[in-house]
């Protein structure tokens, strides 16, 4: 993921949205320009920035504005970046060895772009979920599990094997191509479909 995460910010920036970088343009500009002139005035004195507005001194507003000029500019699209988003996954599968069938041929397809980017949400999204997770989880362990918990088993009952010295492992990890193999992925094998891994999985990490 560490290895792939340049390539992958490259890939979501395939996707400019022009009215975004108008605005964060403007806003960039504005916010800018007010650091700018506080700055240049505390130069010429130093008591200038001491001084209040709406309970703050002007040394606090132009932190403040410097600092939403320089997330602004983040956001503004580079318009002399070259738009290829196949040839940006690319490089990205080159590094995580995973591209889902749905994803092929339609790299540049914006519900592609919506599923790649929850890989890579800023921060305060990522700590928002984790808040809301504390009161979905018990509901999805009470009403929703429930549902599955045979599937669950029966998978647990399947693909469990027991290994002198180590105990229960999933068989799936012991790359057994005679009961999991699937000839498609480069196997000697053809295991039952409901045996095999998804899209090769077991195949492509047995080559990785």
């Amino acid at each position: 993921m560490n290895n792939s995460a340049v390539h992958s910010l490259n890939y979501l920036k395939q996707f400019p949205t022009p009215l975004i970088s108008i605005i964060a343009k403007f806003v960039s500009f504005v916010s800018g320009g007010l650091a700018g002139a506080l700055i240049i005035m505390g130069f010429l004195g130093e008591s200038i920035l001491e001084g209040h507005i709406f309970g703050r001194n002007l040394f606090w507003d132009t932190i403040v504005f410097g600092t939403i000029a320089a997330i602004s500019r983040k956001v503004v699209a580079d318009e002399l970046q070259a738009i290829d988003p196949e040839g940006a996954m690319c490089l990205v599968v080159q590094q995580t060895h995973y591209m889902p069938k749905r994803r092929r041929g339609k790299e540049s397809n914006e519900l592609v772009r919506k599923e790649f980017e929850t890989l890579f949400q800023y921060t305060i999204v990522m700590l928002l979920e984790e808040m809301v997770s504390i009161f979905i989880t018990p509901y999805l362990l009470i009403f929703e599990v429930p549902k599955v918990i045979d599937d669950i088993l029966h998978f647990i009952s399947d693909f469990t094997i027991y290994v002198d010295g180590v105990g229960d492992v999933g068989s799936l990890s012991l790359f057994d191509f005679r009961r999991h193999g699937n000839r498609n992925y480069g196997s000697p094998f053809d295991a039952p479909k409901n045996l095999r891994s998804s899209q090769g999985k077991m195949e492509k990490s047995f080559l990785r």
